[in-house]
């Protein structure tokens, strides 16, 4: 497997990350304000049904911040990885130092 890394589109993937987590974290807070079901009637199956949904909201917004920070993080990564992958090259070897991360095998 090859791995092609063009450094300097590092720092534009960063900035693209951070908008489109931007852009998350604002279309959740829309979408959570309307989220909770509201029954549509008085009858028994109407209200039964919103309390069965209600409990399904908060999960999804809280997992989807935490996506969302995820996102955030790795994007403020990119940064500093092109420069130290740009430090790297040029001294003769394309070694990147993992930072905060861990794979293994």
């Amino acid at each position: 497997m090859t791995l092609h890394i063009s450094p300097e589109h590092l720092p534009v993937t960063s900035a693209e990350l951070a908008v489109a987590e931007t852009t998350l974290v604002g279309s959740m807070s829309a979408a959570a304000a309307v989220a909770a079901p509201f029954p549509a009637a008085v009858d028994p199956v109407s209200v039964l049904s919103a309390a069965a949904f209600a409990g399904y909201a908060a999960p999804f917004f809280e997992t989807t911040v935490t996506g969302a920070g995820h996102l955030l993080a790795g994007a403020q990564e990119l940064v500093p990885i092109s420069v130290n992958y740009q430090g790297t090259d040029t001294t003769g070897g394309a070694v990147v130092t993992p930072r905060g991360a861990a794979f293994n095998g």
